[in-house]
């Protein structure tokens, strides 16, 4: 009996190991921002690999990219690139009942960093959600808003950011 358990646990720590090693060989953030989504993760109850993908998508995880404005200058903060606004930084501080300092989730190590990916992995969870799953539909949220599906690159956007994430290991309806 001992020998099965011992088999069974063998396997899972290969999978892990394999899924590991696929999400950091096409991965390559930082230590810090490794642990944030780690932990954050874990929060919110994400897969990780959800979380990655996003950031890949958004900005692949490159910190040159984790402050940005729209046309109309309407900023989005961090390797999640959350939004101001109407967005996931007024979603997180309405479900929360806080005030968040946008002046420091632009930044690309510490405190700042951290609370840039707090919110982005909340609002993912909402969208994966309101999406029944991790599907490309729940990426698609992430681009247009919770519900709102509207944004004409929404389709493709879910649809790339749901792809990555199968290439990295990422298992379809799991949270």
């Amino acid at each position: 009996m001992k020998w099965v358990a011992a088999i069974i646990l063998a396997g899972a720590i290969g999978y892990l190991v394999i899924t590991y090693w696929k999400a950091s060989d096409l991965l390559t953030f930082s230590p810090e921002l490794s642990a944030y989504v780690g932990e954050w993760s874990i929060a919110y109850g994400v897969d990780p690999l959800a979380v990655s993908a996003i950031i890949h998508a958004e900005t692949g995880g490159n910190p040159a990219n984790f402050y940005v404005a729209d046309d109309a200058g309407a900023p989005s903060y961090g390797p999640m690139q959350v939004h101001s606004g109407q967005g996931a930084i007024a979603q997180f501080e309405q479900d929360q009942n806080v005030m968040i300092d946008e002046s420091q989730l632009g930044n690309t190590t510490g405190p700042g960093l951290s609370q840039a990916v707090q919110i982005g992995v909340y609002y993912l969870s909402l969208c994966i959600k309101n999406a029944s799953g991790i599907n490309p539909t729940a990426f698609a949220n992430y681009n247009a808003g919770v519900g709102h599906y509207s944004f004409p690159d929404s389709d493709d956007y879910g649809d790339t950011a749901y792809a990555y994430y199968q290439s990295i290991g990422g298992k379809a309806g799991t949270v």
